[in-house]
């Protein structure tokens, strides 16, 4: 239910979003979907892999003083969110030139490129952070991480998704970034 609502809230966003901010750049809409899948890929793995972690005790039900394990799975969803945006936003690009090519300019490359890592950045991080709060939570009260942070996770990630796009567009278009 919750999961359902979150989605909704997601698209009406979105829509909102679609008339005003994606004007701006005609095909900027195409960097939605693979943002969102990434985005639920790398919090899904990064939330399994801390929930079994946790369960085997590789990893503390903290934040601080954590072990090298948690480090590490918290630095691999990190630069996974860095890398795969740049590639997102290059095809992307290819994508609308191939359906508006008068519309799009090496500009415009630029500027998905630059929306794709600048908001995969954001909301990656805080997607990392939603992750760790969750699972150590819920493995603290006695809860399975496993079934009760990825549904979660799964709505909060697309939430943050549309929220971190719609506002380093507006941020950068505010700054004359973009063309």
């Amino acid at each position: 239910m919750l999961s359902a609502l979150g989605s909704i809230a997601v698209g009406f966003l979105l829509g909102i979003a679609v008339e005003d901010i994606f004007a701006i750049l005609p095909g900027l809409i195409v960097l939605v979907p693979p943002l969102m899948s990434i985005r639920g890929a790398i919090g899904g793995a990064f939330s399994a892999r801390l929930s079994t972690a946790l369960h085997l005790g590789t990893v503390k039900p903290q934040v601080r003083n954590n072990t090298s394990n948690f480090k590490k799975s918290f630095l691999a969803a990190i630069l996974l969110t860095a890398i795969l945006p740049i590639w997102i936003g290059g095809l992307a690009y290819l994508v609308a030139f191939f359906f508006a090519p008068e519309v799009l300019t090496w500009n415009a490359l630029l500027g998905f490129i630059l929306i794709a890592e600048l908001s995969g950045l954001l909301s990656g991080f805080l997607q990392a952070l939603v992750t760790i709060f969750l699972s150590i939570v819920t493995y603290r009260r006695g809860l399975d991480p496993d079934v009760t942070v990825s549904p979660i996770l799964y709505t909060t990630g697309d939430l943050i998704g549309v929220i971190s796009l719609v506002f380093v567009t507006a941020l950068l278009m505010n700054a004359g970034l973009l063309p």
